[in-house]
């Protein structure tokens, strides 16, 4: 799943395997049993472990979800979010939060789980909304208890980052034209018509990562992909990709994925 920005709440269920979801600031292995939730206009990288994934990702109402595990606490469910804008008073430093809900949990959900995917991507919704929301509300019933409660009845709420401004975006969209290419940020702020300041606090701000982070991070998904196939040496796929240094290009990679190219051709 590549960066992408939602409007609601995202509840992602691993089913099998592990994930790495890659917030701002922050870093998580979700294994199975575990759920990772972000807030709306949030970026998360979500990169499926060398074993393989199921996932499983619904999207839910931030109030929504915020007054469920109110209710689940004990508390009496806010009626109103507070205006927090300036304040740092989110769970998690990057709007991420990751919760075990167990694996007798997680078995009882994965029916509810496929009958929800089931209603809402094959246009069954209309006929049948009250239904899948009577399964989403089981759902929440499930997960609130093992989610972060707000702290004395006050919402805490998943904070949001900033919107992706169009000159991120192109600049992301020419590291993507040319991987291999040694880019340099007062190149990509040319192009996008900002100072190379202004260009690297807005990747800050969008997406967590300078202009050269995340031109390692596309190296990186890139290199995954070529690794799997098994007629291309090591080498030629450092090339490929842009990496000149053996040793830096083996950090980097390990890095992003938690192993060395060695080690994910391997496994994969």
């Amino acid at each position: 799943m590549r960066d992408t920005l939602i409007d609601r709440v995202q509840i992602g269920f691993v089913r099998r395997g592990s994930v790495a979801v890659v917030g701002r600031v922050s870093r998580q292995q979700v294994r199975r049993g575990e759920l990772v939730a972000w807030a709306p206009q949030t970026t998360a990288e979500v990169v499926p472990g060398a074993e393989g994934v199921a996932y499983t990702s619904i999207f839910v109402d931030r109030l929504l979800l915020e007054q469920s595990v109110a209710w689940a606490a004990g508390a009496s469910a806010p009626t109103k979010t507070p205006d927090t804008e300036g304040q740092d008073d989110s769970p998690a430093p990057d709007g991420l939060r990751w919760a075990r809900i167990g694996e007798r949990v997680l078995r009882e959900l994965e029916p509810c789980l496929d009958e929800l995917v089931e209603l809402t991507s094959q246009g069954q919704l209309r006929g049948r909304f009250g239904r899948a929301a009577a399964i989403l509300f089981t759902v929440l019933d499930a997960i609130a208890p093992a989610l972060e409660p707000p702290e004395a009845g006050l919402q805490r709420p998943l904070r949001p980052t900033r919107p992706v401004r169009s000159e991120v975006r192109r600049a992301v969209a020419l590291l993507e034209s040319d991987l291999a290419r040694p880019w340099r940020v007062d190149e990509l702020a040319a192009a996008s018509g900002l100072s190379a300041g202004h260009l690297r606090q807005l990747f800050l701000d969008g997406l967590g990562r300078t202009p050269l982070a995340h031109h390692n991070l596309l190296r990186a998904r890139r290199a995954q992909e070529l690794l799997g196939d098994r007629s291309r040496s090591i080498p030629e796929v450092m090339a490929e990709v842009g990496w000149a240094s053996p040793n830096h290009w083996s950090t980097m990679f390990r890095r992003h994925t938690g192993m060395t190219p060695r080690e994910y051709r391997d496994r994969s």
